[in-house]
């Protein structure tokens, strides 16, 4: 009788929490989503992905403009995606409104190694800044001059040597630089 009675206790305590979880992440979604174009309903962390063509996703996004007009949001597992279609809808996105829509993609995984910094993953003014510097450095170092012409002849040695040591055999090549000043 008690294991009867434990095991009711649990489905019952199982189906409280996933409703909970199904009512939290409706009420999220409402409070998340008001910045957002509309677009059709998603289902939670699937998003939209199951009514979509893989291999011609253009065909749901051309069926969507005409229900929910030239910009809408699809949910790519639980990812927003602003999806903008129409040529009056490009031009006012990425001409009128050019700043706003100049940033880049943030990936977290690259975030994560390059802390934000590095050319790559920079956008806005500290892009600029990025741009500007690293320009300013190859100048420094001979771009446009014949003496950067030597830097490269020379690293090139050290790198042939490194090769030359290993006789053939695999190694890790190590580089210098820490990976997030690279990217």
């Amino acid at each position: 009788m008690d294991v009867l009675h434990i095991l009711q206790t649990n489905f019952v305590s199982i189906v409280i929490g996933v409703v909970v979880i199904i009512l939290l992440w409706m009420n999220r979604g409402k409070q998340s989503n008001s910045r957002l174009p509309p677009g059709p309903a998603q289902i939670p962390l699937l998003g939209n992905l199951l009514g979509m063509d893989v291999k011609a996703p253009y065909k749901l996004y051309m069926e969507l403009s005409k229900k929910y007009g030239s910009v809408f949001t699809v949910w790519l597992g639980s990812k927003p995606v602003v999806v903008i279609s129409g040529y009056q809808a490009i031009k006012d996105a990425f001409v009128t409104q050019g700043e706003e829509f100049s940033g880049r993609a943030n990936y977290p995984m690259i975030m994560t190694v390059s802390k934000g910094y590095g050319v790559l993953v920079s956008s806005g003014k500290r892009s600029k800044d990025l741009r500007r510097f690293s320009l300013m450095t190859l100048k420094t170092l001979g771009m446009g001059r014949r003496s950067i012409e030597e830097r490269v002849q020379e690293e090139a040695k050290m790198l042939v040597k490194a090769f030359s040591e290993y006789g053939g055999r695999m190694f890790f090549l190590v580089f210098f630089l820490p990976l997030k000043y690279i990217l």
